[in-house]
C-alpha cells in the first residue's frame, strides 16, 4: 500500500517547477528523517515512486507529481527499470531488423511516431487549430501536455536504447545538427544541413546559458516546466543566427548495430512478450479471483451476521460477532503482494 501519509504532504507542499536547494530542506518539507549512505539512495528511489525530481547539483526539482504512486520494482532484474521498456525494444528491434547497413539515424519524434507512441498529429497539430475546434483546450493545456508527455516519451526511449546497449545489441550517440549558411567550395554562401563541430557545439551551449541568464533560470529543465521552452528557443536560435549563421540546432539520434545480432534479439524478444502478455494475464485472473473471494466471504459473513441477530435480543457483543469468519483488506493486499513475488516475472 502507498505512504499515505508522504502522498498526502507531496500533494500539499510541493508543485510543479519547484525548486527545493537540498536534501535536507526536502526532508523537511515532507517530515522525512535524514539518512545516510544506502538508507538515503533507497528513501530517494521510493519517494521517485510518487514524484519525478530533476537533479540539478544539490537541487531537486519537482518534474512530475504522479496522480498515483508506481508499483515498487525488482531491481535486479536486468531491463526492468520500465514497464514500457519490452514493448518499445520489441517494436525497435523489428525497425533495426528490416534496415540496411549497420546504422540508423532519426529524430526522437521519428522514433516516438514509430514506435507507435504518438500520432502525426502530435507533431504536425496547430496549437491554433486545437483551440479553435475544442473550446475547453487552452494555451495552458496545450503546453502542459507537451511539457509532461514529451520528457515522459524521451525517458522510454532512453531507457530501451540504455537497455540494449548494455546487452551490447546497439552503439548509440546523440547528434547536434544545424541548419547553417556557409560558403560552399565555390565561396557562393548557401544553407547546408550537418553535423555541429564542436567548436559549433561550444557557441550552441555558450548561447543557451546567455538565454537562461537572461530569463532568470536555471536550466533547460525549469524552461520546459514553466512553459518558456517557445520563447527559450526563439531567443536562443536569434542569438545564433546574428552571432554564428546558424538558422536552427536539432537532434538526430544514430544507432549503430549488427543485423545479425538484431535478428537473434528480435526471436528472443518476441518470446519473451508472448510470456509477459501471458504471465500479466495470468495474474489478472489470479487477483480478480482473490477479489471475488473476498467479496463471498462479506456476503456470507453479513447474510450471517443477518441471521444470527435475528434471534438475539439487543446489542451483540464484539466477542459474539467474532466467531463468523471472514476475510479482511488484509487478505487482498496480501495476495496481490504474493502475486507480485511469485508469479510476476
Amino acid at each position: 500500500m502507498p505512504n499515505s501519509k508522504l502522498y498526502k504532504l507531496i500533494k500539499e507542499k510541493l508543485t510543479l517547477g519547484q525548486v527545493i536547494k537540498n536534501y535536507k530542506e526536502m526532508c523537511s518539507l515532507l517530515e522525512q528523517e535524514q539518512k545516510t549512505g544506502k538508507s538515503k539512495i533507497l528513501q530517494l528511489e521510493n519517494l521517485k515512486r510518487y514524484i519525478d525530481l530533476e537533479k540539478e547539483k544539490q537541487k531537486f526539482i519537482v518534474a512530475e507529481i504522479y496522480t498515483e504512486p508506481l508499483p515498487k520494482e525488482d531491481k535486479r532484474k536486468l531491463g526492468n527499470k520500465s514497464i514500457y521498456v519490452p514493448h518499445i525494444e520489441l517494436l525497435l528491434l523489428n525497425y533495426l531488423s528490416k534496415q540496411t547497413g549497420f546504422k540508423a539515424t532519426l529524430t526522437l519524434k521519428k522514433l516516438f511516431l514509430l514506435m507507435g507512441m504518438i500520432n502525426p498529429k502530435y507533431i504536425e497539430e496547430d496549437k491554433t487549430m486545437l483551440k479553435t475546434k475544442h473550446e475547453h483546450i487552452t494555451d495552458y493545456q496545450i503546453n502542459h501536455f507537451y511539457q509532461r508527455t514529451y520528457q515522459k516519451l524521451r525517458k522510454i526511449i532512453f531507457d530501451t536504447l540504455r537497455n540494449l546497449k548494455n546487452r551490447c545489441l546497439i552503439e548509440y550517440e546523440e547528434l547536434t545538427i544545424i541548419n547553417i549558411i556557409e560558403p560552399d567550395i565555390n565561396g557562393i554562401l548557401n544553407t547546408s544541413i550537418r553535423s555541429a563541430t564542436d567548436e559549433e557545439k561550444k557557441n550552441i551551449v555558450a548561447a543557451k546559458k546567455i538565454v537562461l541568464n537572461e530569463m532568470g533560470l536555471e536550466s533547460i529543465t525549469l524552461v520546459h516546466l514553466k512553459f518558456k521552452h517557445e520563447e527559450f528557443y526563439n531567443k536562443v536560435n536569434m542569438l545564433l543566427k546574428n552571432d554564428y549563421n546558424i538558422n536552427y540546432v536539432y537532434t538526430d539520434i544514430k544507432i549503430l548495430f549488427t543485423r545479425e545480432h538484431i535478428i537473434q534479439a528480435l526471436e528472443q524478444a518476441e518470446i519473451n512478450m508472448e510470456k509477459l502478455m501471458l504471465n500479466n494475464k495470468v495474474i489478472k485472473a489470479v487477483n480478480e479471483q482473490a477479489n471475488y473471494n473476498l467479496e463471498k466471504s462479506q456476503k456470507n459473513y453479513d447474510e450471517q451476521v443477518e441471521e444470527y441477530l435475528k434471534h438475539i435480543i439487543g446489542k451483540p457483543s464484539q466477542m459474539s460477532l467474532s466467531k463468523f469468519f471472514k476475510l479482511t483488506d488484509i487478505y487482498l493486499d496480501a495476495q496481490f503482494e504474493l502475486a507480485e513475488l511469485l508469479l510476476k516475472i
